[in-house]
């Protein structure tokens, strides 16, 4: 063969306008997805600057608490501090020295997509007969 008959060629431009309509299709998706991710990206990250904060706000709390046990103790008595109400306050404030409230989240969020470059030029492009 040395050169597309008729019924070739219009099987070539089907196949460029159907690779063409499906990229059009792909890129009207891949956009609609990506405001999609964008726009639940921003509903995240504002839930996650409040998760972050209620963290915060707890962590101080809960120092504050522990600043105040800490008076409490330093204010008893050398009698005290060898009793059993001792021993017990110890494992209280223990309890709250180490609680652990250092799970900030820090959402990784994935890529816009990006539809890939459309090759229907290039299967128009193709010659229709060998050069002579």
């Amino acid at each position: 063969m040395k050169k597309l008959n008729k019924d070739q060629i219009a099987a070539r431009d089907a196949h460029s306008t159907a690779i063409n309509d499906a990229h059009s299709d792909l890129d009207d998706a891949i956009n609609r997805f990506n405001a999609l991710v964008e726009e639940a990206k921003g509903t995240v990250e504002s839930a996650t600057e409040t998760y972050n904060q209620a963290l915060d706000n707890a962590r101080t709390f809960c120092a504050e608490i522990v600043s105040l046990m800490e008076d409490y103790e330093g204010e008893r008595s050398d009698k005290w501090h060898e009793s059993d109400a001792a021993s017990s306050f110890q494992d209280w404030k223990s309890e709250w020295e180490s609680i652990d409230l250092d799970q900030d989240f820090d959402p990784e969020f994935p890529v816009d997509l990006e539809a890939p470059d459309n090759p229907q030029e290039t299967l128009d492009m193709l010659p229709e007969e060998a050069s002579s």
